[in-house]
């Protein structure tokens, strides 16, 4: 019903693992150099750039260990060069820090919720075409908004604390009823959707203050469809704008695990049906698929993991996927052995933080267990001496218990056999009898009536105390042939 599929949505589709607490740092990509930017400038982009956030937490909301998560947003304006390069610088990063953080790509337009949450809830994207050159390149904290130009914003609220505010042509075609829009030039107008929020509305008058403080209370509201011939000069009626927002095209599914290999020059990819962790290993790369977001974990052993294994790796993945999907509609993370964040550990029915070892931690417990077993007399002979100062009785006496001295032991009458009446009897030599289980031994003495027939003696089980020849004393017990 209703109440179990917003459940499911709930759980699957909040990544919200973050709390916000914890330290930034921020960088734009600049070709091959990235150039750090004041921390007032976190949260401010322009959409022909490309970002590099590094934000360490302590802990996140839903108790799990803190950890490091490498951002790198992609405007929408960015050729794929630019977003290969800023792949590339990420990785780069990562591998400087010892390859300790999760690294995940932010496209314009998609930012997850945990990314506002890194924000401080509030983001906002600057129109490359709006400014000049040198505006861009310098990425103040807030450009200089041209009065000549109207400069319109869009306001929209992403998700609970998560506000967007977006710069986009003053063109009607970029109105939506879903959203709050600021047109800014010699007159402050807000506009209204007939959709947006209650926060959308409050935002934007607030934004007003940010861009505009001075006149930050001269503004006019229009409601959509009550939009005047003053409002038609700023904004050009190009045509019809969007009720609503797009939808994401692909959802939470049940997550698959995929172990990737290369072989000769090519990926191969086998899935692990009902998988855990002791699937992942060391020296392996596997794919978390959930259908809207893919994780590429990479183990701790794998020498060659930079950029463009896994953007390799990626694209042969989704050439074979049956659905279809474009890189463009998904979350891609490459997650790091050991380091791994409570957003991939979820999907496992249980998680060791300290992990399974796989091959190498194998072959290290094998060497550690042959250094302990060299230790061990494994040659040391394991013979009951007490047969040699022992009287010697014919078998047939022992049997009969017949004429027996008093030095006799019932409960042992193996011992008082002569070497060659114990190899005729028991069909073998002392060593090699005594080198059997306890309870193979009692079975061959009572087959051979070598056991204690004596009616009048107490019913116990028969014990074993034995003297070995490394001067060692064993003492065992038999139940029913049974140590």
């Amino acid at each position: 019903d209703r109440r179990t599929v917003a459940k499911l949505e709930e759980v699957w589709s909040d990544d919200h693992f973050l709390s916000g607490k914890g330290t930034n740092q921020v960088w734009r990509v600049d070709g091959e150099t990235m150039l750090q930017l004041a921390i007032e400038d976190l949260g401010i982009f322009f959409d022909r750039s490309c970002y590099i956030i590094l934000h360490r937490y302590d802990s996140g909301p839903d108790g799990s260990s803190g950890g490091r998560i490498l951002y790198y947003w992609v405007g929408s304006k960015c050729s794929g060069e630019e977003e290969l390069q800023a792949h590339k610088s990420a990785c780069a990063l990562d591998a400087s820090l010892g390859h300790t953080c999760s690294v995940l790509r932010v496209l314009d337009g998609k930012e997850p919720r945990h990314f506002f949450t890194v924000l401080q809830g509030s983001m906002i994207v600057y129109d490359s075409d709006h400014h000049s050159p040198q505006q861009v390149d310098d990425t103040p904290t807030k450009p200089l908004l041209a009065v000549e130009t109207p400069n319109m914003f869009c306001i929209r609220e992403m998700g609970p604390e998560c506000m967007r505010v977006e710069q986009v042509p003053p063109l009607a075609s970029y109105l939506n009823s879903s959203a709050a829009f600021l047109i800014i030039s010699d007159t402050l107008i807000v506009w209204y959707g007939k959709n947006a929020r209650a926060n959308d509305r409050e935002y934007a008058k607030n934004m007003l203050t940010y861009f505009c403080p001075e006149r930050s209370r001269d503004y006019s509201i229009i409601n959509e469809e009550k939009e005047n011939d003053s409002f038609w000069l700023k904004v050009e009626n190009n045509g019809d704008y969007p009720k609503d927002f797009c939808k994401p095209k692909l959802h939470r599914r049940v997550p698959t695990l995929t172990k990737c290999k290369m072989y000769f020059g090519e990926w191969s990819f086998q899935d692990i049906p009902d998988f855990s962790q002791e699937d992942l290993n060391e020296t392996g790369l596997f794919i978390l698929d959930s259908h809207d977001q893919v994780q590429i974990w990479c183990g701790s052993m794998v020498w060659e993991r930079d950029y463009s294994v896994t953007s390799q790796l990626l694209k042969a993945y989704l050439d074979e996927d049956p659905c279809a999907r474009c890189q463009e509609d998904m979350s891609i993370w490459v997650i790091n052995q050991n380091h791994e964040p409570s957003i991939f550990v979820r999907h496992f029915k249980s998680w060791d933080r300290d992990g399974y070892g796989g091959k190498v931690a194998y072959e290290a417990g094998r060497k550690r267990l042959r250094q302990e077993n060299a230790l061990i007399e494994i040659d040391c002979p394991m013979i009951d001496i007490n047969y040699i100062d022992a009287v010697k009785v014919p078998y047939k006496n022992l049997v009969k218990e017949e004429e027996l001295p008093a030095e006799i032991d019932l409960h042992h009458k193996e011992n008082h056999l002569s070497d060659a009446d114990f190899a005729r009897v028991l069909h073998q030599s002392r060593a090699q009898f005594y080198r059997l289980p306890l309870w193979k031994q009692a079975q061959i003495l009572r087959s051979s009536k070598l056991t204690n027939n004596s009616s009048s003696s107490p019913k116990h089980e028969p014990s074993f105390t034995r003297t070995l020849t490394n001067g060692e004393t064993f003492l065992g017990s038999i139940t029913n042939g049974y140590l």
